[in-house]
This record gives C-alpha cells, structure tokens and sequence, in this order.
C-alpha cells in the first residue's frame, strides 16, 4: 500500500508505503517529466514504530507524523509525533503532550499551517468528548516558542464531525478550505472527500466533491499543491495525481 502523498517545493513528494507490515515514508524528486528511485525520508530512520502520515510546516524544518502501536490489549494504537531540522539533521523524534496524546486513544492524520506565527494542526482522533468514531480536532502553538507549549485540543464541531469517522484532514491556506474524508456523512460508498471553508471551530456544512474524486470504494488523504495546482488521492482504485 502506498498512501498519504506530501507534494513539496513543486518537484518533490513524500508518502508513506507499507514495508514488511510497517509503514515507512519515503520521498521521490521528478526531473523533467521522470520521477527518481523512491528513497527512505532520512528522519524516520529514528523511529523505531510505524512512521506515517506526515505533514510539514511551510519552511519544511518541522515534521508532524503518525507512530503507532499495539497496546495491551493487542488494540492498535497511534500517536502524534514531530521532528525538527537541527544543524542540518532531523532530531530524534518527540512525542506531543499526554494531553493531547490522551491514554487508550489514537491521534493520527496531522496537517499543520501557519498563520500569523501560529502553528495550527488539524488531526483525527477517537478521544473523548467526540461526536463518534474518529472526530476532526485542531491544537496550535507560537512558532517562536522552544517548548511543547500546545493549546488543549478543540473538536471542530458538527459541520465536520458525524457519528462515524473523519480523517485525514488537508487545510488549503490559499482557499480557507478544509479537505477530509468521512464515512458519516452521504457519500457514494465507504470513505468519500468532503470539504468545507473556514478555520478552527466554524465551519460551512461540509460538501461532498462527488465524482470524479470520489468513487463506490475508499476515497482519502485528499491533498493540492499550491506550486501546481494539482492533487493527490489515495483510493482503493489506485494512487495517482
């Protein structure tokens, strides 16, 4: 499986690929009209866990991704991490606040933005206090501050959330406009793309963008590239632009 596509700088594109059951993300250039042999993203050489589902801030020196694992219980679970650029090497991976991580939950599907030297992240999870299922939340953070200074998570309310699952929240900076998948809302079948304008906790009632991005089967990880214009999707039918 190969899944989660990050379109960066125009000509380069990490995504996450399933190598012997575990998750990796790997990253690929295209010069002229040709993509270069996929090669391991050096930063999640330091993680030991499944390594997925990443999103970088806008300079591309902090890294958000996904870890998981199996609890207890055999159950698995996922937890938000970053990683950050230090004289030229990604740093051994920190994981966010326990309040944001909460115990016997999943957290995973990050996308960050910046406005006004904040940093915003948009991400699933299953935590308390949700609608169903896995819910869309938001934290934030000053860019300038060193420490794990996080806002407590805000659920971004009922034009997102439905009693079943979103996931994989994209924010278009450029359009105001948030990108998900969900499986509660009308959809043509399992997983469909929604998307609705505005920031935070208020929302227009999310759309369905209908075919052709959305199809009978899986339809998720929806993401543009502000340098092209283009966009990626994972879907059951196949990964393409």
């Amino acid at each position: 499986n190969d899944f989660a596509a990050i379109p960066l700088r125009g000509n380069e594109l990490f995504f996450s690929s399933m190598i012997k059951n575990t998750p990796k993300v790997f990253k690929v250039e295209k010069k002229g009209e040709d993509w270069t042999n996929r090669q391991e993203f050096e930063a999640g050489k330091n993680s030991k866990e499944a390594f997925c589902n990443g999103t970088f801030t806008p300079n591309a020196k902090r890294f958000y991704f996904t870890e998981c694992y199996s609890d207890n219980n055999g159950k698995m679970r996922c937890a938000l991490y970053f990683t950050e650029q230090e004289n030229g090497s990604w740093s051994v991976p920190a994981k966010l606040p326990d309040y944001i991580n909460s115990e016997n939950t999943s957290n995973t599907h990050p996308c960050v933005i910046v406005e006004n030297d904040i940093e915003i992240i948009y991400y699933a999870s299953d935590r308390d206090g949700g609608k169903g299922g896995f819910d869309l939340w938001y934290t934030s953070r000053t860019v300038k501050s060193k420490g794990m200074n996080f806002t407590l998570p805000k659920n971004l309310g009922n034009n997102i959330n439905s009693d079943a699952d979103e996931i994989t929240p994209f924010y278009h900076p450029s359009s105001k406009t948030l990108f998900f998948s969900s499986n509660g809302h009308i959809s043509a079948g399992g997983l469909d793309v929604f998307k609705s304008k505005g920031a935070k906790t208020k929302w227009e009632v999310a759309q369905n963008m209908g075919f052709p991005i959305n199809s009978a089967a899986d339809d998720l990880y929806y993401v543009l590239s502000e340098e092209q214009g283009g966009g990626y999707i994972t879907s059951n039918r196949n990964f393409e632009a």
